[in-house]
Parts: C-alpha cells; sequence; structure tokens
C-alpha cells in the first residue's frame, strides 16, 4: 500500500515560529541521525557509531569518518583505504583526532548480519554516503566496480533519461515539466541506491520506489532494487523543481566474510528497547519528510510523527490514534501543550531543532500524527497493525 505524504503548508497558526537562522551548520546529532538511518535503511547493523564490530567498520563509522572530513580516495578497500580490514586488524582506530572501537556487541543484528559488521562492503557504503557535514568538493565517485553496468535501468515510458549506472528525471539537471510520467524498469537485482541530487514539489512530485513515494528533498538514499520491478515518476500540472539523479550502488554482503571475534552469547529474542523505537521512529518520519523526530520535543500543539510512532511502541493503536477514527491525532493549534498517552507524557509547544523547508514552523497538520500512528517500531504489538484507511489510498493508476 502507499501512504499520505506529508503536507506541505501548516494548517494551523504555529505557536512556536522559531527565531533562530535557518543557516546554522549541521550539528554532529544531524550526521549521526543521517548515518544511522541510511545505514539501516541499505540492510546493514551496528548503526550506533560508538559501537563497533569484528574488527571491522561499520557503515555507520565510516559515514560519520565522512561527516568528520575524511573522503572516499582515503577510505575506499579499492584505494587500499582505511576500510580494507579483516578480523585481526585491531579493535581500534584514530581517524582525524576521533576514536572508533571494533570489538563490542551491536544491539541491532539482524538476520543478514548476526555477528554484527561482516566485511569491508559496509565501510565502503558508508565512505559513500554524503552526511550534512560532509565536505561536497570531496563527494566520492563510485568506483567502476560497483557500476552495475548497462542496462542496470531501462525507460519504458516518458522522458527520464539513463546516464550510465544512473538514471535522471526529464530534462535534468534543469527543471522538469508539468504532467509529465515516466516508467523505469530495473534489471539489476539487489542493489542498493544511492541520490545524487533529489529536489521536487513535496507532496505533488513523486518518485515511487518499491511502492514507497518521495517527494521534496528527500530521495530513495538506500534503498534496495530488485530485478524486473518498477520505478515511476509523477508530476502534476504546477511548481516544478530542479529533479533528481539516482545511481546504484553495490550491495551489502549478507554473510560475515572473517571470522567473527565477537559473536554474541545473548539471546536473539531479548525485547527491543525504547533506544531501538527512537531511533526506528525519528529515521522514518525523517526519510518521509516530517520535522520534529526527537519525539521530547513538540510543536504547534500537535502530535509529531515521531511523537505518534513512539505512542505505538508503547501500546497505542491506529483506531485510537487516527483522526479518521477521531482520535488523539485529531488535534489543532488550540488543543494545548501536553498530552498523556499509556503513562507517558509528551508535550507540544516547543521548538523543534530539525526545520525544514517544507516544516518551517514545526509540526503543520495532523497528517504527522496520522503517519506515525501507521507505523510499526519494533516494540509495537504486531496483532495491532494498523490497517491504512481507504482515504489515503492514491487512487487508480498508482500501480500498473
Amino acid at each position: 500500500c502507499l501512504l499520505a505524504t506529508p503536507t506541505e503548508a501548516p494548517t494551523t497558526t504555529p505557536t512556536d515560529a522559531p527565531t533562530m537562522p535557518t543557516t546554522l551548520p549541521p550539528t554532529e546529532d544531524q550526521d549521526e541521525q543521517f548515518c544511522s538511518s541510511h545505514c539501516l535503511a541499505a540492510g546493514y547493523c551496528c548503526n550506533d557509531y560508538t559501537l563497533g564490530s569484528n574488527q571491522m567498520i561499520s557503515c555507520a563509522q565510516a559515514c560519520m569518518m565522512r561527516a568528520r572530513g575524511s573522503n572516499y580516495e582515503e577510505m575506499g578497500t579499492d584505494h587500499n583505504g582505511i576500510c580494507k580490514r579483516d578480523g585481526q586488524s585491531g579493535c581500534g582506530l584514530e581517524v582525524n583526532g576521533n576514536s572508533y572501537s571494533f570489538c563490542q556487541r551491536c544491539m541491532d543484528l539482524q538476520d543478514s548480519c548476526p555477528f554484527g559488521v561482516p566485511s569491508s562492503d559496509a565501510c565502503d557504503f558508508g565512505a559513500r554516503l554524503n552526511p550534512p557535514s560532509a565536505n561536497p568538493e570531496q563527494a566520492p565517485t563510485i568506483p567502476p566496480a560497483d557500476a552495475p553496468g548497462a542496462g542496470a535501468w531501462s525507460v519504458t515510458e516518458g522522458a527520464c533519461a539513463v546516464d550510465g549506472n544512473c538514471v535522471t528525471s526529464p530534462n535534468f539537471p534543469s527543471p522538469y515539466g508539468d504532467s509529465q510520467s515516466c516508467s523505469i524498469s530495473v534489471q539489476a537485482n539487489g542493489k542498493a541506491i544511492s541520490v545524487e541530487s533529489f529536489q521536487t514539489e513535496l507532496g505533488y512530485d513523486k518518485l515511487f520506489v518499491n511502492g514507497e513515494a518521495f517527494s521534496g528533498s528527500v530521495g530513495p538514499e538506500g534503498k534496495i532494487s530488485s530485478t524486473g520491478g518498477t520505478i515511476t515518476w509523477t508530476t502534476d500540472n504546477s511548481v516544478a523543481s530542479a529533479g533528481w539523479k539516482i545511481c546504484l550502488l553495490a550491495t551489502p554482503t549478507e554473510a560475515p566474510t572473517t571470522t567473527p571475534t565477537d559473536a554474541p552469547t545473548m539471546p536473539t529474542t531479548l525485547p527491543p528497547t525504547e533506544d531501538q523505537d527512537e531511533q526506528f521512529c525519528s529515521s522514518h518520519c525523517l526519510a518521509a519528510g516530517y520535522c520534529c523526530n526527537d519525539y521530547t520535543l513538540g510543536s504547534n500543539q500537535m502530535i509529531s510523527c515521531a511523537q505518534a510512532c513512539m505512542m505505538r511502541a508503547r501500546g497505542s493503536n491506529y483506531e485510537e490514534m487516527g483522526t479518521d477514527h477521531n482520535g488523539i491525532c485529531k488535534r489543532d493549534g488550540q488543543s494545548g501543550c501536553g498530552l498523556e498517552v499509556n503513562g507517558n507524557s509528551y508535550s507540544f509547544c516547543q521548538r523543534c531543532m530539525d526545520l525544514q523547508d517544507s516544516c518551517p514552523f514545526g509540526v503543520p497538520s495532523s497528517d504527522a500524527c496520522d503517519f506515525g500512528a501507521r507505523l510499526n517500531p519494533p516494540s509495537a504489538n504486531p496483532e495491532q497493525a494498523p490497517t491504512i484507511p481507504p482515504a489515503d489510498a492514491p487512487g487508480a493508476g498508482a500501480w500498473s
């Protein structure tokens, strides 16, 4: 199913219009959040960069090295860089004055990485990411060995264009046109998508990848393509933006290629932690284009996406939350500054620190809460998985 996209303009009178300048440099917290969410989306483990395993550099650690000044040429295994390690390379490393450790137990293990960091592929992927603080002049060039080759994309309809192992919106890098559509067939199975550029009209001009809609400035970074799948692009009849360019990278490996030095002895059935729920909610709401992704901060007397998602993790279900059920998401700019849900307190009259062009005043409407209430964080009861209301279906023609 397809979920509704976030609205662009606030529907309530903002109560906390920020006075801080929008030109502040990125913070380390923003880099951490970017690295964690992009590595998690690509299927990697050990996404808390302060924890490493198997004497290998994790995707999140490599991404943070990029944020702190390193470039792909001094990191990539194909350049004999610091990513080129094995299970005997040591438990620590200092890079640009920052220390990283590699002999711990990660808390977010998955079936694809049961022992932590399986190989140098994780580091190579992280070294190609562009976190907010990374020097744009050091943006990595994808090595030829990772290029999926001719035929990775095939434009079956419309004016989108194939550019090597990349594909672009019509007329890119110039603005695309109104009322356009494209269909792109994917011919390279299991490759992760890297976003080189992405700027569309939020909520109206959309790129669909694996059924998920992307618009605004948030592209499908780290999403895994599937052979035979179709990527679609649609625009409305007004307001064109610069467009997008997406490319294919190498995929993460599933099995460890080194002998793990820290095979966990803890049971894999441990319940999820609140930190894992927080990370899930923050990264998924950020990827969907919402602001106020620190659930401890809310604004405009509205419930944020991250707050609603944490309510789900703590026992609430969509039926008692959704606006179409007259639930707690149904609020306006006069609904009050606080609420207690299942014994947990939430506040809604603060200034968020992650404002974007799509939400300059914080939480614009109840759409953010409705979206978060449909997410399934790790601690959510699977029997309470929400059913998407018909009102949110994008309508006939969304799939073919």
